[in-house]
């Protein structure tokens, strides 16, 4: 059987749970990673008893730097919005780079609903 070239890298935005109920929600523009990343990335990635893929931090910095491409609705605690930049990625807070970490993982396995977003 021939090999079969990896499916097209689609950027689809993804809102954080915490935002979902909210009238203007963040969210953040994400990118799956390429081969090249997920093979760089493969050393940082354990899988814990329950068969779940958890990356280490470099493995998520690694994830995070790579698959986040762009937000809207990223606000300074006095409500100035944030202008994307890799340095900036560094004032999300901890639990929702998590949660990103983990959706840019599972690539672009989107459900029904967030294809509308």
């Amino acid at each position: 059987m021939a090999i079969v070239a990896a499916a097209g890298l689609v950027e689809f935005w993804y809102t954080p749970e915490a935002e979902k109920d909210e009238a203007k929600p963040t969210r953040f523009k994400l990118r799956p990673l390429t081969q090249f990343d997920m093979l760089e990335v493969s050393g940082e990635i354990m899988v814990d008893e329950h068969g779940q893929m958890k990356a280490t931090f470099k493995g998520q910095s690694m994830v995070l730097r790579r698959g986040i491409v762009g937000w809207e609705e990223f606000k300074t605690p006095d409500g100035k919005k944030v202008k994307f930049s890799e340095k900036n990625i560094e004032l999300i807070p901890f639990v929702t780079l998590a949660e990103l970490a983990g959706r840019v993982m599972e690539g672009a396995t989107l459900s029904d609903e967030e294809k509308k977003d």
